[in-house]
């Protein structure tokens, strides 16, 4: 029996990655144990135990109390499921006495804020959105003059998730008024944003595994409707309500360039999960605006049931040392799947051509007989 801790439990992510190892061909060779601070979302786990942490923002506590559910539950294997957690246990790898499959902390740590990275790719040649991070209101029209014009730029904070304090505008007065307003309602620091050309093209999320520096496995979807994105200024978000599986090669191998770039500037070798987003520009070259490495997406339901792997089992069995199916070519396509999602209702997995194939009075006659 593997016995598997995985934080950030209840949450859709954590909740998605047990379900996809339990209808692995693992399924009866593993016990999870959970774990989150928010006692509420931690009663909606389905781990087949769990307990209540401190947050991570209390690093010494968090990692105590790690260690000690790792040793009293013999963990064999920790999996942390959000960024923070996974650098605050990165950094303490030492300490805790059992597998972890993560690079360096050095890494994760400088890969969250966005505009390291932005600064990082732009010196390896990786296409990006260009951008300029902001020191005070009075510059921000001379760096939007400066910008690739599409009639719209895009405002973000350097660190965080779920396009946190993230919008497009179309003038530098709005981008003022935007940043007044987290300045003053949430406490943010006008240090901490950025202000980019806006890329207009294709969203996509891509989704690999490495193992000692090999890639073992990538897949990449398009985000094709925004989950509540309708209710955002934008009109945009970082998970999709609707997102489909595609063929799109360029983009995933922009994106292994740009994992192998991250660790040539650390002389580390990539290790374990690496999520990456991306958006076509004006002339519709993928640029990766985001890496997140060492957790899981909140979509991977469409990653690990479509393809010829299962991207949670084949990352449990490299973190064991358990035998695995090497592929000849880990890009790993199956275009055409769509994942559709909805609050309080489960994904579904489903062949594109099925939902099209629906007419009309099909739909007429089934809502008649019910």
């Amino acid at each position: 029996m593997i016995r598997i801790l995985i934080t950030s439990a209840g949450g859709s992510g954590t909740n998605n990655l047990i379900e996809s190892l339990r209808n692995s061909s693992l399924r009866e060779d593993i016990y999870v144990v959970g774990t989150h601070a928010d006692k509420f979302e931690l009663a909606c786990s389905v781990a087949d135990i769990n307990y209540l942490v401190s947050y991570v923002r209390d690093e010494d506590d968090y990692i105590k109390e790690l260690i000690g559910i790792v040793d009293k539950e013999n963990i064999d294997l920790v999996i942390p499921n959000s960024d923070l957690e996974a650098a605050a246990i990165s950094r303490h790898r030492n300490e805790i006495e059992t597998k972890l499959f993560l690079p360096d902390a050095k890494s994760m740590e400088y890969v969250q804020d966005k505009y390291n990275l932005y600064n990082l790719f732009r010196e390896k040649g990786i296409p990006v959105a260009e951008t300029f991070d902001i020191e005070d209101l009075d510059t921000i029209e001379k760096k939007i003059g400066s910008l690739p014009n599409h009639g719209k730029f895009w405002i973000r904070i350097k660190t965080g998730c779920g396009s946190n304090a993230a919008t497009w505008v179309k003038t530098a007065q709005q981008a003022k008024v935007w940043i007044k307003l987290w300045q003053e309602l949430q406490g943010l620091d006008i240090s901490q944003f950025t202000i980019s050309e806006f890329l207009p093209g294709k969203d996509y999320a891509v989704h690999t595994i490495w193992n000692n520096g090999e890639l073992l496995n990538a897949k990449i979807a398009e985000r094709v409707t925004y989950f509540y994105g309708q209710m955002r200024l934008s009109g945009m978000a970082s998970t999709p309500g609707i997102a489909r599986t595609v063929d799109n090669r360029q983009a995933v191998q922009t994106c292994i360039d740009g994992i192998r770039a991250v660790s040539d500037h650390f002389q580390s070798v990539p290790n374990g999960v690496y999520e990456l987003d991306m958006k076509e520009n004006a002339q519709g070259m993928a640029c990766i605006t985001e890496i997140n490495i060492g957790r899981f997406p909140m979509i991977s339901p469409i990653f690990d049931r479509t393809g010829k792997q299962n991207s949670a089992e084949l990352y449990v069995r490299c973190a064991m040392g358990l035998d695995y199916e090497k592929l000849d070519d880990p890009i790993d396509i199956e275009p055409g799947i769509l994942m559709i999602r909805g609050l309080d209702k489960q994904c579904k997995i489903i062949d594109e051509h099925k939902v099209n194939s629906f007419e009309i009075g099909e739909f007429k006659e089934r809502l008649f007989l019910v």
